[in-house]
């Protein structure tokens, strides 16, 4: 074969059969890979031009797809080229938009949250309304009233609409006890001693004293001044109660009528005064006394009229002695005074006799007893600058026993019962008859008492 046509059949299968553009892919440093001259003449004559031509498209294909393929996984590393960047900012925006989505979601469930709580407050806005236009008649019809603590739950809520509703509370009387009433508003902040007293005694029959007490006991004595002040309560307790346990309230609630005493012309003394005075001016004797809760305060009423008239005859009857009876202690230990009889150590005296045993007046009897309770008296109220002229031949008896058998002695006696020791003193001294002396100071005979001092 002449060169001529050599030349010619190299070049046919380029120009009868071009070649398609090969790939180029960015990540092979070489695309197309061209055999050597040498080689492919060689070739060209071993199996002529058509199996050549066949052979390189072949490899060419391969080479592409080797190019592609590696084109491929560097694509899936995500590379920096056009077709990656865009790809990379669609993934990015689908991604965003995902999040804003998932925001919105959440948005949504927040608000239909929102939505929710705003559905159950207007429900209870509903029921607590609802709740609101019942009566306190219907409050009471409908509450569960078994024990103390339900009607204090069923008052705690409205008492002042249920209290002044007269419908409510007469249901209410019909449905608990008095003294569970009292004992549900005893600690209720807004309802005043008053309140509660006037509602027992209205719509409650047969109160007690018992009812009422610890209610009386818990209050103020500001509270209970504004009782014991209020003239149609002390009517409605009296109907309600009966004129003994009346009178038994009376000391309890610190009943105190202000008025110009008769021998003084000053006004009584406080009953916690009384017990403040006591407390400091015998304080070397009283201690025990005060040990065991004797005091003067919830004990005594300063009264006068129907009261006091109702107090003495109860005690002693129509002797013909109440006009000349400045003050006096009952048979329960209540202590009761004239507003305008005796003077300012009256209700001392009385409250002496208080922090005293009974057992000494037992001993000795009355006229003894007095002396020796106004020898005591008369030691606090000569340090308040108090005039007392009361008891005084006892006084004066008693001021020279207490001399003679001791004055420590003598407290032991009188307020913690300790008397046999006084008689043992007065025996062993005098060599005289103890019961000579009593007898003596039981008849008032004054100077033969004194001359077995001697």
């Amino acid at each position: 074969m002449s060169d001529s046509r050599r030349k010619t059949l190299i070049h046919e299968p380029v120009t009868k059969t071009p070649e398609a553009a090969p790939l180029t892919p960015q990540h092979t440093p070489d695309a197309e890979i061209t055999a050597p001259q040498n080689g492919l003449f060689h070739l060209q004559r071993t199996i002529g031009n058509r199996a050549t031509q066949a052979m390189l498209q072949g490899s060419t294909v391969q080479r592409r797809i080797e190019a592609a393929k590696i084109q491929r996984d560097a694509h899936a590393k995500g590379c920096s080229c056009a077709s990656c960047s865009r790809l990379s900012l669609k993934r990015n925006l689908i991604q965003r938009v995902d999040e804003h989505e998932e925001d919105i979601q959440a948005k949504r469930d927040l608000i239909q949250r929102v939505d929710e709580h705003e559905e159950d407050i207007q429900a209870m806005r509903l029921i607590q309304r609802a709740g609101e236009k019942k009566t306190s008649k219907q409050k009471v019809e409908e509450a569960t009233l078994a024990t103390v603590d339900d009607i204090k739950a069923l008052l705690a809520t409205d008492h002042k609409k249920i209290m002044l509703n007269n419908s409510a509370m007469k249901l209410l009387a019909s449905k608990v006890s008095v003294k569970d009433f009292m004992a549900a508003v005893k600690d209720i902040e807004g309802i005043t001693l008053k309140k509660e007293l006037k509602a027992a005694f209205k719509y409650w029959s047969n109160v007690t004293l018992s009812d009422i007490q610890p209610n009386i006991e818990a209050a103020s004595q500001d509270e209970r001044t504004l009782a014991w002040k209020s003239s149609l309560l002390l009517k409605a307790a009296k109907k309600n109660m009966g004129t003994d346990p009346y009178l038994d309230m009376l000391p309890l609630l610190g009943m105190f009528k202000k008025g110009v005493t008769a021998e003084d012309k000053k006004s009584h003394t406080r009953a916690d005064k009384a017990d403040q005075h006591i407390r400091k001016y015998l304080s070397a004797y009283v201690g025990d006394a005060v040990k065991a809760g004797k005091k003067v305060e919830g004990q005594v009423a300063v009264v006068d009229g129907k009261d006091w008239k109702d107090a003495y005859d109860r005690e002693f009857g129509n002797d013909g002695l109440e006009d000349s009876t400045n003050a006096f202690v009952d048979k329960k230990g209540l202590i009761w005074v004239h507003k305008r009889r005796g003077n300012a150590g009256t209700i001392i005296h009385e409250g002496v006799h208080k922090y005293a045993t009974d057992d000494f007046l037992s001993e000795v009897g009355f006229n003894f007893n007095e002396g020796i309770t106004e020898y005591f008296t008369r030691k606090i109220t000569k340090e308040l600058k108090y005039d007392r002229g009361n008891y005084q031949n006892n006084f004066e008896f008693s001021e020279k026993f207490a001399t003679y058998v001791g004055e420590a002695k003598l407290a032991k006696g009188y307020f913690d019962g300790a008397w046999v020791p006084v008689k043992d003193e007065f025996e062993s001294k005098s060599k005289k008859s103890w019961a000579d002396l009593k007898a003596k100071v039981k008849s008032e005979d004054w100077g033969a008492a004194e001359g077995m001092l001697k």
